[in-house]
């Protein structure tokens, strides 16, 4: 292969992946030319098949993709550099460190307990050099997954309790739940009633703050859920909100943008949206289910991530509900933990 093909290539790629990770780690890009400076052709062909291919395609999020390689790594023995830049970069993918450690625990089923011994000392050290605990606070899931158990309890037996009255959207008879990490501490449960007669399906978001529930926030559809026999998937639902999320970067607010989004009323919705778009900042999106997806705008202040929870038909959003951080949701416990 000449220099050129090489270049219109890998090449390419390589710059994709190069900045697809400097935006996960800061200091990314020199991270890369370090782990690499022996072999700047081993870093076009790695960097570019990873980062520049794998996580740019769509069936899988960043998150689960790094979930995917950290399960690898761990099972094939690798205990060095691979196994600390997959760490770090799965923490800023929002995986939560319990559930890093999780993914551990889990390969020791498949690949034998000495290689996921040895895999430990790595992850503590990432751990240590975030000011990570070791072992973790439980993850977001573990504790609302508990939660949702010790409220479901107390009703059952007829006893009162202030903090199950965040839940009562879950807890209604026949309803079935769903639970979402979507950051180190925030969750999102996904509610739907037992048939499509009793309407369309609602949310909880929940910030999660040392193994408690700390803060919760309905997010409620504006219309029943619409009976499809498409054979809609998780993805496409994903896809969906995606696209939706492009146009609207592109349009904004100008004469197009109703057009484009589908009316004046999801206009109005996409306003939350418009500050973290417009500064750069790329959400992660999540499929949720067949007619649900959600992203998550990382945001470094103290509010934490604003998350769009979108409600889809076919390859369309035809409802939208963001939770910006200047949020005052009811919740059980305090809210300025």
């Amino acid at each position: 292969m000449g220099s050129a093909e090489h270049e219109d290539g890998f090449g390419g790629l390589y710059a994709r992946g190069r900045e697809t990770f400097a935006e996960l780690l800061p200091g990314g890009g020199e991270r890369l030319d370090s782990i690499f400076a022996l072999s700047p052709d081993l870093a076009r062909l790695a960097v570019g098949t990873v980062y520049g291919h794998l996580h740019h395609r769509r069936a899988l999020d960043t998150r689960a993709r790094e979930v995917a390689a950290l399960a690898a790594i761990v099972s094939s023995g690798m205990c060095g550099t691979p196994l600390a830049v997959h760490t770090r970069s799965a923490l800023a993918a929002g995986v939560a460190p319990a559930e890093i450690v999780e993914v551990v625990l889990e390969c020791a089923a498949f690949a034998g307990f000495p290689r996921v011994v040895s895999a430990l000392p790595m992850v503590e050290k990432v751990f240590a050099a975030a000011d990570i605990a070791s072992p973790p606070q439980p993850s977001p899931r573990e504790v609302v997954l508990d939660a949702l158990d010790t409220a479901r309890r107390r009703a059952a037996a007829g006893e009162n309790d202030p903090e199950d009255e965040a839940f009562a959207t879950a807890l209604r008879p026949g309803t079935g739940t769903a639970v979402y990490t979507l950051a180190p501490d925030r969750a999102l449960v996904l509610c739907t009633p037992a048939g499509p007669a009793e309407g369309g399906c609602d949310a909880l978001y929940i910030r999660v703050v040392d193994g408690r529930v700390a803060e919760t926030t309905v997010l409620m559809e504006s219309a029943p859920a619409a009976v499809t026999t498409s054979g809609d998937t998780v993805g496409t639902a994903r896809h969906a909100l995606v696209a939706f999320l492009r146009d609207l970067d592109a349009v904004r607010l100008g004469p197009a943008a109703e057009f484009v989004l589908g009316g004046p009323e999801l206009l109005d919705d996409t306003t939350p949206l418009l500050g973290p778009l417009e500064s750069g900042v790329r959400p992660r999106v999540y499929g949720l289910g067949e007619e649900c997806a959600a992203a998550v705008f990382e945001d470094p202040g103290p509010a934490g991530p604003l998350v769009a929870l979108a409600f889809c038909e076919g390859d369309r959003v035809r409802g939208l509900r963001v939770v910006a951080g200047d949020r005052t949701g009811p919740g059980p416990g305090p809210h300025d933990c």
